[in-house]
């Protein structure tokens, strides 16, 4: 007897809470653009630039309060020279080594702000926007559109 009750206890226990089960709330997945340069890693966020320094063990965070033409960071791409944040207000050239940063936009050199890709050949910087491409020449530090 005493069996029998265990057993319908338990029955009856796994019913209910088959019925009342416990919800669970599922968390958007989150993937940001990052980077390594010199051991220091770069992640690029719609809050902002972040940079991890592990020697210290402390983070540096940049944006428009650091130069970037906006704080949400659409992509990032090492060229040797520079670190290229494309925004969604433009794009930023980074000097790491002197913590300096260039910003351009639709106002001083891009077809457009929307930036939608990013590459760099030799002493080029390629932009791709939705209202066509530019280039920027590091050598004389300007940008052609086309």
């Amino acid at each position: 007897m005493k069996y029998i009750f265990f057993y319908l206890s338990f029955f009856l226990l796994i019913n209910t809470s088959l019925l009342y089960s416990q919800s669970s709330k599922q968390w958007l997945k989150r993937e940001f653009r990052h980077i390594v340069i010199n051991d220091k890693l770069w992640i690029g966020t719609p809050n902002g630039l972040y940079q991890y320094h592990p020697d210290e063990d402390i983070w540096t965070v940049y944006g428009t309060h650091t130069g970037l033409p906006a704080n949400d960071i659409k992509q990032l791409q090492w060229d040797g020279e520079f670190l290229i944040v494309a925004t969604s207000e433009g794009v930023a050239l980074g000097d790491i080594n002197l913590n300096k940063w260039l910003s351009y936009n639709a106002e001083n050199g891009l077809p457009s702000n929307n930036v939608l890709s990013l590459t760099f050949q030799e002493d080029y910087i390629w932009i791709g926007t939705d209202k066509g491409a530019a280039r920027y020449d590091k050598l004389i530090q300007e940008w052609e559109s086309f």
